[in-house]
Formats: structure tokens, sequence, C-alpha cells
């Protein structure tokens, strides 16, 4: 897979999620709230997080300062995040709780406007 598809997959993820917390803020911070109800869910997107930045780290893990450095940093955020949240599941629940209600909108905010630099990156830049 080469970095413009990946700047294009996670572009198109990450605006779809920003807008989806813009416009229906009420659904995640209900779908929040149920989280704390399913450790399956909890240790499956774990699992998942870890997995995509393996990957990520484990083909473009460059440090340079051009466009492909912002994959390197996805990679390793997604890595350690998958890390934390399964080795300190309770932790990362409460942060989550307390995070993630209060701040719907402006975490929706920033995924977004992420999201649309990785689409114009991916599918009109490089």
């Amino acid at each position: 897979m080469s970095e413009v598809q990946i700047f294009q997959i996670l572009g198109l993820v990450y605006f779809a999620a920003g807008l989806g917390m813009l416009i229906n803020p009420e659904f995640f911070k209900k779908m929040l709230e149920k989280l704390t109800d399913c450790p399956l869910a909890i240790y499956l997107g774990a699992v998942l997080a870890l997995i995509v930045g393996y990957l990520l780290i484990t083909f473009y893990n460059v440090w340079r300062l051009d466009w492909v450095l912002i994959i390197t940093v996805i990679g390793w955020f997604a890595l350690l995040k998958g890390l934390f949240i399964l080795i300190f599941p309770k932790a990362a629940l409460k942060f989550a709780s307390k995070v993630g209600e209060k701040w719907i909108s402006a975490k929706g905010i920033i995924v977004a406007i992420l999201g649309a630099v990785l689409i114009i990156l991916g599918f009109f830049v490089l």
C-alpha cells in the first residue's frame, strides 16, 4: 500500500468520523456511555488500534519533515493507544468518560479537519 493510499483511507475515515461527531453528538455520547458496559468492544478496539499502529510504523516509520511524518505520528499514536488500553483498561475508560462527552464537538472539528487535510493530500497533492 502506498503512502497516497494511506492518506486517502485515513482521510476518509477521519473526515467521516469527525462529521459524524459534529452532526450526531448524542449518538457518540451514547456510544461512549455504552462502551463501559462492553469489555469485548474495548478489547477489540484496543487490538485494532495496536495492529493498525504496528502496520503503519512498520511500513512508514519515516522521521523526516514532510507529509509522510503524519503517517508515522498517527501510527505511533495508535500503537501506544492500543497498548495503553490493553494494559490499563480502567484508566482508559475513566479518561474517555471524563474527556469524551464534554469535548465531543471539539474532537469532531479536529478530527474532521485532520481528515480533510489527509484527503486533500491523498487525492489532490501527492
